[in-house]
């Protein structure tokens, strides 16, 4: 059966920023004293410096003597930052904070419900009916689709990978909202490569950089190893697809090889790249008697 792979979020009442005018109040306080003690600090230094006959860089006098930006926000950051403290200062009319993942997101949204005529903006989470997933898959190449599945060929595609026990796996956030799956199937189809497996990792868009791929790809790796697979094969398309290359490294797997140009989509032709990573034993002892 399918397993879900949840993302943890914070809390929709969790206490973030400290909405209570006092706490707001106090936060702003706490971090005007840091930031003069900080001052403090280095106006000592250089006088310690000056008395050695050390003459200051002319920029350190011209920090010291600007007056510092506002400080508009400041709080302790929550899960999973763990207590950092965070001061923002010096908003400008348009702030850019991203890429987004599910915490920055809420924390974004935050800011722009204390601070005074803000608004929030997202550029990569319109509700635009799967547009941009549509979008990706037939202007870009890292699918080998050419055209879109349906949702019935998605089912029978499901059904086959579960028939054959392999695992699938969907993540989702604390509220059902799909954000991404994966799966294996088998990497060829005669026997003697039964011990190998292929794995596909997709993420929806607008929920990249949210650690999705993160999530599932580890706990699909468990399962393999669970169930007795000695190699695992990514075929990655295109070997600009940086982000794909980058997950599959940082969970253990090694460059094979690339297949040049043996796709062509959009008018060019696109490599296939090649990475393994070994499951369980791998090859350092053979596989048990009768598989």
């Amino acid at each position: 059966m399918t397993a879900k792979c949840p993302i943890p979020a914070i809390p929709e009442d969790s206490d973030v920023l400290g909405s209570v005018p006092v706490t707001a109040h106090q936060a702003a306080l706490e971090g005007q004293l840091r930031q003069l003690a900080g001052t403090v600090e280095k106006v000592r230094g250089l006088r310690a410096g000056l008395a050695q006959g050390q003459a200051p860089a002319a920029g350190e006098l011209v920090r010291l003597l600007e007056p510092a930006a506002e400080l508009c926000a400041a709080f302790d950051l929550p899960w999973p930052w763990g207590g950092e403290r965070f001061e923002l200062r010096g908003v400008r009319p348009l702030t850019y904070i991203g890429p987004l993942g599910s915490v920055k997101t809420r924390l974004a949204r935050r800011l722009a419900e204390v601070l005074p005529g803000a608004a929030f903006l997202s550029l990569d989470r319109l509700a635009d009916g799967g547009m941009a997933a549509r979008a990706r898959l037939l202007h870009g190449p890292a699918s080998f689709e050419l055209d879109p599945p349906d949702a019935a060929e998605v089912g029978r595609r499901r059904t086959a990978v579960l028939a054959g026990d392999y695992p699938c796996l969907v993540a989702e956030d604390g509220d059902g909202t799909v954000l991404g799956y994966a799966y294996a199937s088998a990497y060829r189809t005669r026997p003697a490569y039964r011990f190998a497996v292929e794995d596909s990792v997709y993420v929806a868009p607008g929920a990249g950089r949210r650690g999705v791929g993160r999530a599932l790809l580890p706990a699909l790796l468990a399962r393999l190893e669970a169930g007795g697979w000695r190699q695992v094969v990514a075929v990655i398309g295109d070997s600009g697809n940086l982000p794909s290359i980058g997950l599959h490294r940082a969970c253990g797997f090694r460059h094979a090889g690339v297949l040049p140009a043996v796709d062509w989509k959009h008018g060019r032709w696109v490599d296939s790249v090649l990475m393994t990573r070994p499951l369980g034993p791998g090859a350092d002892v053979p596989p048990p008697e009768g598989r």
